[in-house]
């Protein structure tokens, strides 16, 4: 706390029973020209002196106080309509209305002023030509306000009294000048949006047309370990407040880089308990009493600065509308994140390593938790490690008393910021943002924002080696902002030359090979595309051509040996199925044939039941191989979607009948029956 060596003197002279404006007189005595004192002196040198001090008193009170001494008293406004008696603001804007005292005969110990409108506070500077009214006026109207510079604190004594009107008015309508960015992100990223606006007062976020839950997250906690120490003996430079690399000294006997000592709570000392209250219940005993440390002996001096450095993590989805620090404070701070100035407290004008407060604490009970909202830096927040950091200062050196601690929150409050930041973003948080920017005069919305998750290959397919004339079935599994869809190329990945007709799911299924083939998978969402790595199938060379074995039963003599005949693409008996489809199915290639009978009937239960033949893979070409059938069904034939049964997902032919029922569906469905060989 600072030292007022006037008020001090004053009240000294209460106490012994002096009239209070003793001290008023003597302060004339000092500071007023000669010329002015002339006949109080002379009464002085020719009466008593109790009676020379009740005639002196009155007399000066009756001049008029301030105006007597010095000239005209005048109060005037500095900020924001400089020499006018009309205060101007706008019904919940930020006001700041600075005035000043001049031609007083010492400074003004103090001011106070009659009611004012709602929502503004006197700052109330102490021994200060200079103060200020300031807050965010809650209504719209005419106020008189009387605002008087006092001598003495109390108020008491000597006062000089201005009239000012305060002429607040409605807002106007607001408006977006502009509107949050739509934008394609990696998922995990650290989203930033924001729009820009005129006379906005509330702000309400809505995803998907849903409002955003009120919720308030603790990144730092004001018992959360920080590292501090007293500002060095030397500029330590900015590398300590930065957020950037940064060694902390670990010497504790350094004069220019002392080292960093760890507390989990508040620093300060307390000498003096007749100011402010105690703050010994708010110091972390031992570790955070700086005591030792700024006061004492006067040689060398003490410092008057602590640093502090107080790191925390972003690693959790977190989605931010606002941020807010809390401040415990006597007599001033300035604070950084990431190595960006956010607030301050009795900054002085110039910043050094080792200032000291330009004012004591304003704040009745310095120990009470400050808000200050500093939403507008939400955008300084960064995925993974963070940095806030403060360099806390005292009023003077040996000031009786010292406080610091703080905490830094962030979360959503739907009225609360025109910024919005999206930690860790995914999926879940993707979508369609608005924003409504609204005052008592109305409302506007801004464009909408789209928000997407850019799509990313979670599981590749994986390369696969087969028997000869098998097929191998390949699976991508995709992350991002939905829907997705999928083509299947044959070829190196990144070539589209060579699309596969039909292969548009997730998983593929590769024609029967007999060489190796190379096959990869575009993923395609709203927000982009994703390519998947290439897989290879190979084919293992040891084992026999079984569709080889096959034509031959089937192809004797001469069709054997033509290829429009007997080659895996042909279909000599014209029903429809090629040769390939013909050996897996287990029909004959040269009889035109149905491939299966599928029969469907109605229940007892008015379900649908389909019947078929499981027929197990046999004769020539089938050694060592297993047939197998999947019940698929879907509701959109043009989508491609079709979705197997889990009962009957796969069935191992062995010449055994099947009955699957079909699930109800309130529209029409669609179902197939899909036939494999393994290996």
């Amino acid at each position: 706390m600072g030292f007022r060596p006037f008020h001090r003197i004053s009240e000294g002279l209460r106490r012994r029973g002096v009239p209070a404006r003793v001290s008023s007189l003597a302060m004339v005595f000092q500071r007023s020209p000669l010329v002015s004192l002339l006949p109080e002196a002379r009464v002085i040198s020719t009466s008593g002196f109790s009676e020379a001090v009740k005639w002196s008193v009155t007399v000066i009170a009756g001049l008029g106080a301030y105006d007597s001494a010095t000239g005209a008293s005048q109060m005037v406004q500095l900020l924001p309509t400089p020499g006018s008696l009309v205060v101007n603001a706008v019904a919940g804007d930020p006001l700041n209305f600075v005035f000043q005292t001049t031609g007083t005969p010492h400074i003004p110990s103090s001011h106070t002023t009659t009611a004012l409108p709602p929502g503004l506070r006197l700052t109330g500077l102490v021994d200060s030509t200079v103060d200020s009214i300031t807050g965010i006026p809650a209504q719209a109207g005419t106020f008189p306000v009387i605002v008087t510079a006092w001598e003495l604190p109390g108020p008491s004594g000597d006062s000089f009294s201005q009239a000012f009107t305060f002429e607040i008015v409605n807002p106007p309508v607001p408006e977006v000048t502009q509107s949050p960015a739509s934008g394609n992100f990696a998922a995990g990223a650290l989203v930033k949006i924001s729009a820009g606006h005129n006379h906005g007062r509330t702000f309400t976020w809505t995803r998907n047309g849903e409002g955003l839950p009120p919720q308030e997250k603790v990144f730092f906690s004001r018992s959360g370990g920080r590292k501090f120490r007293t500002a060095p003996a030397s500029d330590p430079g900015a590398a300590w407040r930065s957020g950037g690399p940064f060694v902390e000294s670990t010497d504790p006997n350094s004069q220019t880089d002392p080292a960093w000592t760890t507390v989990f709570g508040g620093i300060g000392y307390d000498v003096s308990t007749t100011t402010g209250g105690d703050f010994t219940p708010f110091i972390v005993p031992s570790t955070g009493n700086l005591q030792s440390l700024m006061f004492g002996p006067p040689n060398p001096p003490k410092p008057v600065a602590v640093h502090l450095r107080m790191p925390f993590k972003i690693s959790t989805a977190e989605t931010l509308s606002f941020l807010t620090l809390r401040v415990q404070c006597d007599d001033g701070f300035v604070a950084w994140l990431n190595g960006t100035e956010i607030a301050s407290l009795n900054k002085p004008a110039t910043l050094a390593w080792n200032s000291a407060a330009s004012a004591d604490i304003l704040n009745a009970s310095p120990v009470n938790f400050q808000e200050i909202d500093v939403s507008q830096f939400l955008g300084l927040l960064r995925q993974g490690d963070n940095l806030l950091a403060v360099q806390a200062m005292n009023r003077a050196t040996n000031s009786p008393d010292f406080l610091f601690n703080c905490e830094l929150a962030g979360g959503i409050n739907a009225t609360n910021s025109p910024h919005l930041v999206l930690t860790d973003f995914q999926p879940a948080v993707a979508g369609t943002y608005v924003l409504t920017v609204a005052n008592p005069a109305g409302s506007v919305a801004a464009q909408p924002a789209t928000l997407l998750v850019l799509p990313a290959i979670h599981s590749q397919p994986e390369s696969v080696a087969i028997e000869s004339g098998a097929t191998a079935q390949l699976s991508v599994t995709a992350e991002g902002s939905a829907p997705f869809s999928y083509q299947w190329y044959a070829g190196a990945s990144g070539d589209t030359s060579n699309p596969i007709a039909g292969a548009t799911l997730p998983s593929f299924t590769t024609p029967p090979l007999t060489g190796m083939a190379v096959y990869w998978v575009r993923v395609t969402t709203p927000a982009g595309t994703a390519d998947s790595n290439a897989a290879t199938v190979t084919v293992n060379a040891s084992v026999p051509d079984s569709y080889v074995e096959w034509k031959a039963a089937r192809f004797p003599g001469e069709e054997g040996g033509n290829p429009e005949i007997s080659g895996p693409a042909a279909d000599p008996d014209g029903d429809g199925l090629t040769n390939e489809q013909e050996y897996i199915f287990g029909t004959l290639p040269l009889q035109p044939e149905t491939v299966i009978a599928l029969e469907s009937t109605v229940n007892g239960n008015h379900q649908i039941e389909v019947a078929f033949t499981a027929a197990k893979a046999s004769g020539p070409g089938y050694g060592g191989r297993t047939r197998h059938y999947a019940v698929e069904i879907t509701a959109d034939l043009t989508a491609d979607s079709w979705i197997p049964l889990p009962e009957a997902a796969d069935i191992a032919g062995n010449d055994q009948p099947v009955t699957v029922v079909l699930p109800q569906s309130a529209s029409r469905a669609f179902c197939r029956l899909k036939v494999w060989l393994t290996p």
